[in-house]
């Protein structure tokens, strides 16, 4: 019989890497003999299906609607949407309302599938909800190592129901080298954001490399909600011709304005459990420049001077000193593009991340149901010295924000948890835990 599996995702962002996963995901399990729907969330004001599939199409998917913006009207909605669907198997994308949902429905003796988290971000909040419905969970899948380890080790999951599926690019074949420009071509191409992006940290890059003398051009592809600032950071280069915004573009526009053995990648993100974008460089064979980002320690694809260059997060004189070896030295770029391109080949081409997603689904079908109660997860033992922030989770029955629908998350809560932002001792921990 055909496995069904529904995927439930948020719709007030059309950027970001869990749609583009998404996206390949679907045809590949279509391909490996699934069924699959989208279960997209909608909501009063920023969650709208109908915009987020102009981006992001399709075959078969379903609308998820509560514009109450309450705890009640989002599992109403979700509960009916899974009895009506009917599938094997959950697979929430920040949406913890749905284990929720499978929890009560369980102990109240009712038939409901087999439900899964895929974590893609490094977040507090998210470990601190799956702690707290780890009795429920049948599993947690990870697009990176150190979120693996993190799930195990604060989200209290069993190793055994702790998977890791990689994500997927298109892989290509080695480019041969370009002769150099008279300048070095730098891009940036992801969201416009601070902190978690640290755009911010790109005019002090610029900066350093014109007190260097390295000729550039730097090209911003993308959008994000802190643009304004960004751009007048930024304008003194924007004014003499050698840095461009040129918004969002589609991702097979974005490659066109770069050459293969020739441009650079430039990533100063905080934290990251991929990037695509960095595995897209990477197969198109641009070199990276990236921060030492949390995730990028265990996860091992980047590794300095031999996969790409990097630097401390926020270090803009480490940044700029990777970019220009780069610009001094077309033997170390070429280096480093023909390892990356193999190392992508290797670990993160298409076709592998969808045979690999696609066994992770099929086990966890054929694992037994996890066995507990919410009291169970006071036994879980927190490392040595970390505290998650003293701030209680949300109970089932209260929203996270008044209410109203005036925010994404009063809509659609990204995570149950209330957490405080940069506790210093979850992110001393994901970064002791990374740097290993």
């Amino acid at each position: 019989m055909q496995p069904h599996i529904l995927f439930l995702n948020r719709t007030a962002h059309t950027l970001g890497g869990a749609a583009t996963w998404l996206d390949y995901i679907e045809p590949g399990l279509r391909n490996g003999g699934w069924r699959v729907s989208i279960g997209l969330l909608q909501g009063r004001q920023f969650h709208r299906p109908e915009r987020y599939l102009e981006q992001h199409p399709h075959q078969e998917w379903v609308r998820i609607s509560c514009t109450t913006g309450t705890p009640e009207g989002r599992r109403d909605a979700l509960r009916r949407a899974i009895q009506s669907i009917q599938p094997d198997l959950v697979i929430t994308l920040n949406v913890t309302d749905a284990v929720v949902v499978v929890g009560e429905c369980r102990s109240a003796g009712l038939s409901m599938p087999r439900i899964a988290m895929s974590a893609q971000m490094i977040d507090e909040g998210l470990l601190k909800d799956i702690a707290d419905w780890a009795h429920v969970l049948d599993a947690v899948i990870c697009t990176n190592e150190l979120t693996r380890q993190l799930v195990i080790t604060l989200g209290g999951m069993a190793p055994e129901r702790v998977c890791y599926g990689p994500y997927g690019v298109s892989a290509r074949q080695v480019a041969p080298p370009r002769h150099r420009a008279d300048r070095l071509s730098i891009f940036y191409v992801g969201r416009i954001d601070w902190p978690d992006k640290r755009v911010h940290d790109i005019p002090l890059i610029l900066d350093a490399l014109d007190a260097r003398s390295v000729p550039f051009e730097l090209t911003v592809i993308g959008l994000g909600p802190d643009e304004a600032e960004f751009r007048r950071r930024i304008q003194p280069w924007i004014h003499n011709g050698s840095a461009r915004l040129l918004g969002r573009l589609a991702p097979e526009d974005t490659w066109t304005h770069m050459h293969p053995g020739r441009d650079v990648l430039l990533l100063t993100s905080w934290t990251d459990t991929g990037p695509f974008v960095v595995y897209e460089a990477m197969a198109r064979n641009v070199a990276v420049v990236s921060s030492r980002y949390y995730g990028s320690g265990l996860e091992r694809a980047l590794r300095h001077e031999e996969t790409g260059m990097l630097f401390p997060i926020g270090d803009a004189s480490a940044a700029a000193d990777c970019l220009m070896r780069l610009w001094a030295s077309p033997e170390l770029y070429q280096r480093l593009v023909s390892h990356a391109s193999h190392m992508v080949r290797d670990r993160y081409a298409i076709d592998h991340s969808c045979a690999v997603w696609n066994r992770i689904f099929q086990s966890i079908l054929h694992l037994p149901q996890p066995v507990g109660s919410p009291g169970n997860r006071q036994d879980h033992s927190l490392p040595e010295g970390f505290e998650f922030s003293d701030q209680r989770p949300l109970h089932v029955d209260s929203p996270p924000g008044d209410g109203d629908g005036s925010d994404e998350n009063d809509e659609w809560p990204l995570t149950l948890a209330r957490v405080s932002p940069g506790n210093p001792s979850f992110w001393d921990y994901v970064a002791k835990l990374d740097a290993r």
